[in-house]
């Protein structure tokens, strides 16, 4: 753990297995997983350094792409507890990260 840190030993002991598979642990995935935490760490730096101004506020109606953006959310949250539920962690950690990366991606490059 401290050669990659918490979150990434943990995303790498997620995709290593959890089921009756021999259990590896790769340190190219950890690489890759620090590598995509470390996009959405900036990312989120980058969107708090916006003025707020650029922001909508007050009340207003979800357009489309709102709707789509939660839509997809909401898609994450039931598929990552479901296969939480079903103890299928290695899936509940990659589609947890997964589906809220294409989701993301869907509304900051396409919906802007």
């Amino acid at each position: 753990m401290s050669k990659f840190g918490a979150d990434a030993t943990r995303m790498g002991l997620a995709e290593s297995g959890d089921s009756i598979e021999d259990a590896n642990f790769v340190s190219d995935f950890v690489n890759k997983a620090i590598l995509r935490l470390f996009t959405q760490i900036e990312w989120v730096k980058e969107i708090l350094a916006t003025p707020k101004e650029s922001f909508r506020t007050g009340s207003f109606e979800a357009s489309f792409n709102d709707n789509v953006f939660a839509s997809q959310i909401n898609q994450a949250i039931v598929l990552t507890n479901q296969a939480y539920s079903d103890m299928l962690y290695r899936e509940g950690a990659l589609l947890d990260n997964e589906l809220c990366t294409v989701a993301k991606c869907l509304f900051v490059c396409f919906f802007n």
